[in-house]
């Protein structure tokens, strides 16, 4: 005969409270184990970089390739500390350096030329709002130029910083002075970019 069904159902849940306690968090909180969040972000909550690159460090990193195809994720790897956006190396990149020498040129024209057009101000004055201006220029030249050594060499970097300069201030010059240039600007221009080919070429 089958047992009853009271018995049954006492067997059962004999079975579920088997099962809940062989899951019970041995942390003794009350709270299920996040084995996902612990690889993630690690039990000190600093973001474990293995996992989130897919190194092949934890059972669970391919699982976790979502963070690099859903999330916007910018962070340090341990191992080189190179800075990883996305999942590039923005470090590696042969166009960074270009635009951050761009823009840090911009504010170094600004600071450099800017005060032009306020000659009847104190020269102290002029000096620490261009000193303040060129705080950001050296903000976005220094990471360039470090990041551009990964690509390029001193010399290069150097030529280049040279012709943006130059792109940077006739540009300014035009829309700040009202100012074009003179053939002979122009022709030393070309000369210039003729340098800066010549940097570029093979050394063989």
């Amino acid at each position: 005969m089958g047992a009853p069904p009271f018995e049954k159902g006492a067997t059962e849940n004999e079975k579920g409270a088997s099962k809940n306690e062989k899951g019970a968090p041995e942390n003794g909180k009350g709270e299920p184990p996040n084995e996902m969040g612990d690889a993630l972000f690690g039990k000190n909550g600093h973001i474990n970089g293995s996992c989130i690159h897919g190194n092949g460090g934890s059972s669970i990193a391919p699982g976790l390739k979502v963070c690099l195809e859903k999330v916007a994720c910018s962070c340090l790897t341990p191992s080189t500390g190179e800075t990883i956006f996305f999942g590039m190396d923005i470090t590696s990149s042969r166009w960074l350096p270009v635009v951050l020498l761009t823009c840090s040129n911009i504010f170094m024209t600004f600071a450099w030329y800017g005060h032009l057009k306020f000659k009847t101000k104190p020269l102290l004055l002029v000096i620490l709002v261009s000193w303040g201006i060129a705080f950001f220029e050296y903000l976005l030249q220094v990471p360039a130029n470090r990041w551009g050594s990964n690509i390029y060499s001193a010399y290069q970097l150097k030529i280049l910083q040279e012709v943006i300069t130059l792109v940077v201030f006739v540009v300014f010059a035009l829309l700040y002075f009202g100012v074009k240039p003179a053939w002979n600007h122009v022709a030393a221009f070309v000369c210039i970019l003729a340098a800066v080919g010549f940097a570029f070429l093979p050394k063989n």
